[in-house]
C-alpha cells in the first residue's frame, strides 16, 4: 500500500518537473536569469531522478545519486539567489566564500562522514537550512522594495515561497531521518512518502512560476 502511494506521489511530482524542464528548454532565451539558472537544476535533477528510478528498480543503491543532487541544489540554488540579490553588495561580497565552502564540505561529508552508499541526512539538512536562509534573506531585502504586482518578481516569490514550504518541512524529516529509517521499512517508506509529497509541492509550485514568467514574456 505504502509502495504504490510513494509511485503515484513520485509519478506526479515528475510530472510537473517534466513540464517546468520542457518550458524552461523550450523559452530558454525569454525567461530572467535567475530562472535560468534554477533551469539547470531541475533539468539535473530530472536526469538524476530517471536514473534513481532505473536503480531502484533494479535493486541497486541509488542514494549515492542523493549526494549528487544535493551538491547541484546547492550550488545552483545560490546562483539563482546570486541573481536574485542582484544589488545586495553583503551578499555578493561572501558569496563565492559560501559557495566555495560548501561545496567543500558537501564533498568532504561525501568521503568521509556519509558514505555515499548511506543516506545524506546531515548533509541535506545543512543545504536546506541554507536554503531557507537565502529565502529568509531575500524577504527582509525585498519589503518595501521589490514591486509584487510584477510577474517576474511574483514568479520569484513563488519560487522563495516553495523553497520555505517545502524544503522547512524536508529539513524536519531528515534531521529525524536516522530514528525514522532504523525503526522498520514502513517506517522507510513512510519517510520517503512524506519527502516525496514535499517535492510534489515544491515541482507544482516552480511549475506555476516558470509559467507565469512565460505568459508575460509572450503577451
Amino acid at each position: 500500500m505504502l509502495t504504490d502511494i510513494l509511485a503515484w506521489i513520485t509519478n506526479l511530482g515528475l510530472l510537473f518537473l517534466i513540464s517546468s524542464v520542457i518550458l524552461w528548454g523550450f523559452y530558454y532565451r525569454r525567461i530572467p536569469r535567475a530562472i535560468q539558472l534554477l533551469g539547470y537544476y531541475l533539468a539535473s535533477n530530472l536526469l538524476i531522478q530517471v536514473v534513481a528510478g532505473y536503480l531502484w528498480e533494479k535493486s541497486l543503491n541509488n542514494l549515492p545519486l542523493l549526494h549528487l543532487n544535493t551538491l547541484l541544489e546547492f550550488i545552483f540554488f545560490s546562483l539563482f539567489f546570486r541573481e536574485v540579490y542582484i544589488d545586495m553588495r553583503f551578499f555578493k561580497k561572501y558569496f563565492n566564500i559560501i559557495l566555495e565552502g560548501m561545496t567543500l564540505f558537501l564533498v568532504y561529508n561525501a568521503i568521509f562522514w556519509e558514505p555515499l552508499s548511506d543516506l545524506n541526512s546531515n548533509a541535506s539538512s545543512l543545504t536546506h537550512g541554507f536554503l531557507i536562509g537565502y529565502v529568509i534573506l531575500y524577504f527582509f531585502d525585498a519589503f518595501g522594495r521589490v514591486d509584487f504586482s510584477k510577474k517576474e518578481e511574483q514568479a520569484i516569490s513563488f519560487i522563495c515561497f516553495a523553497v520555505l514550504l517545502c524544503y522547512a518541512g524536508s529539513l524536519f524529516i531528515f534531521m529525524f531521518s536516522q530514528f525514522i529509517t532504523k525503526e522498520s521499512l514502513e517506517g522507510y517508506r513512510l519517510f520517503w512518502i512524506v519527502n516525496g509529497c514535499l517535492t510534489s509541492i515544491f515541482q507544482m509550485i516552480v511549475l506555476i512560476a516558470i509559467s507565469k514568467i512565460i505568459f508575460q514574456r509572450n503577451k
